[in-house]
Order: C-alpha cells, then sequence, then structure tokens
C-alpha cells in the first residue's frame, strides 16, 4: 500500500513542498519522519515571513486499501504524525471514488470499514473525502481536485451548527433498497423509529424522488414531533436535482448536504453523533489569588462560543527542535479538544503582530504563548526580541484586558502571569523553573481543556490546574514549579 501525502495553503492548490520528489508513505516501518519535521519547520518559516501559514493536508490511499487491507495503526500513526506537524492544519483521509466496484466488497467488510473510519475520527480528522483523478489527464491536476474535495467538506460541516442536538442521527436512504449498502437502519416509516433520533434523508444516485416517497417523508415528519431532519444528496451533483426534489427541501426546511459517495455519508453520521458531547469532570485544589491592579475593561465572554488563540516565539532555525516539539503540543492539545472550540494558531510570533491576532479573535477564552521566558526580563518573541510584561499587556489594550485564561508554556514565566492577573486577567499560570515541552504539554491540555470547555469559568481552570500539578508530581517531575495566578478586587 502507498500513501501520498500532499500539502496545500489553507483551500488553495498551491503546494507546500519539502523536497523535489513526491511524498509517498510506505509502511508503519517506513516512515519518512525527517520529512514530517522539514514540514513543521517549513510552515514555521513562512509564518515568520508573514506568509498564509494554515495548511491542509491530504492523505491519499492508494492500492487495495479498504478492500483487502486496512493496516488500522499505519493510519492511526499518519494521522498522528499530519496532527502534530501541521500547526493545526486540517488533515484529509482521501481515497478514490472507484475503490468499491462490487456492492458485496461493501457488505462484506462493513465492520471493517466501520473501524477504520472510526480510527480516523478518533485521530481527529477533518474528513474523509472520495475524488475521481486520471494521473494521465493534465487537464484535471490533483491539487485542483483536492481543493475542490476540501471545498465541498467545509460547505458540509458548515451546517453542523444547525445539526448538533441531543440524540441520535441515523440514515434513512431512498429508494430503501440502498438500505444494507452500508449497514444502515432500516426504513423508519416500517415503524422502526426510534425515540430521540434524527434523520438524513439520503437520496441515493438519482435526481428525483417519487411521489409516493415525498408523502412517506412527509408523513413522517409531521409524525416525529421534535426530530430533526436534513437531506443528503449521495452520487449525485446537487445543481442535477430536479425542481420537484428541491421544492420539497424548500417545503420541509431541509438542508441539502452533497456527498460523493457512502464512504462520505457514514464518516459525516459518526462526527455529528460525536459532536454532543458531555461536560469535562475535574478535581478540586487551591491556587494563589493576586489584587488586581485596575479593573478588566469590556464585557464578558461569550459563554457560546469558546474560542482560543496559540502563539510560538520559536524560531524555526535557532530553536529546530522546540519549533516541532510546538507543533506537537498543538497536535496533541487540537486532539483532546471538542470540534466545536474555534482556533486561531500562529507558529512564528512577533511581539507587534499579537494586538492584530486578538483584534481576529472571536470572544477569545485562553490564548496559549509557547517559546523563552526570562524571569523578570519578560517572554522571547521569534526575532529573539525579549518584552517585558507590561509591553505585552499593552497589545490587550483593545481586546479589554478581559481573558479568562494565559497559559504561558515558557521557563521562568510566573512573573509576566502574575502581571496578567494583576492587571485583570481571571487565571494566568507560568513556571518558577526552567522547564521542558513536555511537562509544559500536560500541564496546559488539561487546564486549557477545563477552560474551553467550562467557557472560561475560573474555578474550573483553578481546579484541572491543581489536578495537572498533581499529576506532574506522581510522574517525578515535583522539579517542575508551575504557578497559577487569578485575580481578586
Amino acid at each position: 500500500m502507498s500513501v501520498e501525502v500532499i500539502v496545500m495553503l489553507e483551500g488553495s492548490a498551491d503546494p507546500v513542498t519539502t523536497a523535489d520528489e513526491p511524498w509517498h508513505e510506505l509502511g508503519l516501518d517506513r516512515i519518512d519522519h525527517l520529512r514530517w519535521a522539514k514540514l513543521a519547520a517549513e510552515v514555521a518559516r513562512r509564518a515568520a515571513g508573514k506568509e498564509c501559514f494554515h495548511i491542509d493536508i491530504y492523505l491519499h490511499f492508494k492500492g487495495d486499501h479498504l478492500i483487502r487491507r486496512y493496516e488500522y495503526d499505519f493510519v492511526e500513526k499518519l494521522v498522528e504524525l499530519a496532527r502534530e506537524h501541521a500547526w493545526g492544519g486540517k488533515v484529509f483521509l482521501v481515497l478514490d471514488h472507484s475503490i468499491f466496484t462490487n456492492p458485496d466488497e461493501i457488505r462484506g467488510n462493513v465492520p471493517l470499514i466501520a473501524y477504520w473510519l472510526e480510527t480516523a475520527r478518533r485521530g481527529r480528522v477533518a474528513d474523509v473525502v472520495l475524488i475521481s483523478h486520471n494521473r494521465f489527464d493534465p487537464t484535471s491536476p490533483l491539487p485542483s481536485i483536492l481543493k475542490k474535495a476540501g471545498g465541498n467538506s467545509r460547505d458540509r460541516y458548515n451546517a453542523f451548527s444547525e445539526l448538533v442536538a441531543p440524540g441520535i442521527w441515523r440514515c434513512w436512504p431512498i429508494p430503501n433498497s440502498a438500505i444494507n449498502r452500508f449497514d444502515f437502519d432500516e426504513t423508519p416509516s416500517a415503524g422502526n423509529h426510534v425515540a430521540d433520533s434524527h434523520f438524513l434523508i439520503a437520496v441515493d444516485r438519482k435526481p428525483n424522488i417519487t411521489a409516493n416517497e415525498r408523502a412517506e417523508i412527509k408523513r413522517f415528519i409531521r409524525k416525529c414531533k421534535g426530530a430533526r431532519f436534513a437531506l443528503a444528496v449521495v452520487g449525485i451533483a446537487t445543481s442535477e436535482l430536479s425542481p420537484d426534489l428541491l421544492a420539497l427541501a424548500s417545503e420541509l426546511g431541509l438542508h441539502i448536504l452533497p456527498f460523493r459517495g457512502w464512504l462520505e455519508l457514514r464518516f459525516f453520521l459518526l462526527q455529528l453523533n460525536h459532536l454532543y458531547s458531555s461536560q469535562l469532570v475535574l478535581l478540586p485544589g487551591i491556587i494563589q489569588a493576586v489584587s488586581m491592579s485596575t479593573l478588566p475593561r469590556g464585557g464578558s465572554v461569550d459563554k457560546l462560543s469558546p474560542s482560543l488563540l496559540v502563539t510560538s516565539g520559536f524560531n524555526y532555525q535557532q530553536d529546530s527542535v522546540l519549533c516541532r516539539e510546538a507543533a506537537r503540543d498543538i497536535g496533541k492539545l487540537l486532539h483532546s479538544l471538542h470540534p466545536s472550540v474555534e482556533c486561531l494558531i500562529h507558529p512564528a510570533l512577533r511581539g507587534g503582530g499579537l494586538s492584530d491576532l486578538l483584534r481576529a479573535a472571536n470572544n477569545l477564552t485562553a490564548w496559549w504563548f509557547i517559546g523563552h521566558g526570562k524571569t523578570h526580563a519578560g517572554l522571547q518573541d521569534v526575532d529573539g526580541q525579549v518584552l517585558r510584561a507590561d509591553e505585552w499587556l499593552d497589545k490587550f489594550s483593545d481586546y479589554g484586558k478581559r481573558l479568562p485564561l494565559v497559559f504561558f508554556s515558557a521557563c521562568r514565566s510566573a512573573e509576566v502571569a502574575r502581571a496578567f492577573a494583576r492587571a485583570g486577567t481571571g487565571v494566568a499560570v507560568g513556571f518558577d523553573s526552567d522547564t521542558l515541552p513536555a511537562p509544559c504539554r500536560i500541564l496546559a491540555v488539561q487546564v486549557i481543556n477545563a477552560a474551553l470547555a467550562s467557557r472560561g469559568e475560573r474555578d474550573a481552570i483553578l481546579t484541572a490546574f491543581s489536578a495537572g500539578c498533581r499529576q506532574l508530581q506522581i510522574s517525578g517531575l515535583s522539579h517542575v514549579r508551575p504557578r497559577a495566578f487569578y485575580a481578586v478586587r
């Protein structure tokens, strides 16, 4: 099996290259770790040059994968490497549309395919997409095809905010002959409706539906009080749908979601059903309070839209190893975050650029700084410039100094954290000692998750900090001395 790795600037067909030859991964024991390290450095280099630094990574699976070979460990490792070197970029798994030519190949492998999709979901890939590509056709280059597939995926997932709800989403294929194609439930109108269920009405490879099918859909929707419905169009472009079908969707208020094949639809359902998740369980603890020197300005953070800003001050040349570790930190955090969290990531922060990033952030809940710290001197940016605590605080003047959390993954950053708490930050975390990326990561992932899950509640952040400190002690890392400060009047 061969997996081609294609890296492009986000939403474009412009490649991001780290070598002259194409990039292929050939197996778990042959992974090109050096190429992944070069990718992380290249993204940081572009960010330092003020270029667009958000990337999309497409892992194009070829050969007989998903028919006779699955190699779950290899898939899991590739997704992990992509996530931990992409600085928050989206990762797509790409399969050829013609991979299943015989219906028996689907029916006989449904459990294996389902576990493969669950492996992808756990890895937090953006989507599983199907493409048709003829490598001998110069008029249809692969980057353009992948750009279109990524755009279609983003359009589908923009509907998530309208669809997420307590309960299970199920698929109702039309016509009913398609029910067993991917082991979906039997038609709900036959008396198999389950309470607290919602339904994707999947029109399978035809532009229209019959009058009987339209009547059946209307009857069932009227019967299911409180359930949500959407229209999934499988194997046909929305531009080719009949006026009658479009009118039905408009009449019933149904979102129209296009899918190239059933594999995309099944993964969409899997993602959708995992978005309704429980709150984080936190442990109690004690932290130090400091008096606020000034009252915070502005309103409270929007409780409905947690948002995170992550910045790295490591230089991709002088601190190449630490730069790669910062990318890994971000990948580890993103693996654990709820998908609804908005993240803005900059891998090469200049102090002067922080104000612009804060203006671009939406109702910011937390700022995570990764870089060098120098006690009273302050924190260092990507150019090696050390800014004092008050200089960093000046960047927040337009934002209102009302952040629920700042976390400094930097050596001897406690005094900067104390200054932020005195200026009105809800909770500010730094370190009294020198530290390494791994212990910072252990604590940061737990504390930032708590801040975002609780929409910035101070008690949740502080209890997560206390629990994280206990975890460091248990791990033999008691020499690492994190400090948390919270503001009191």
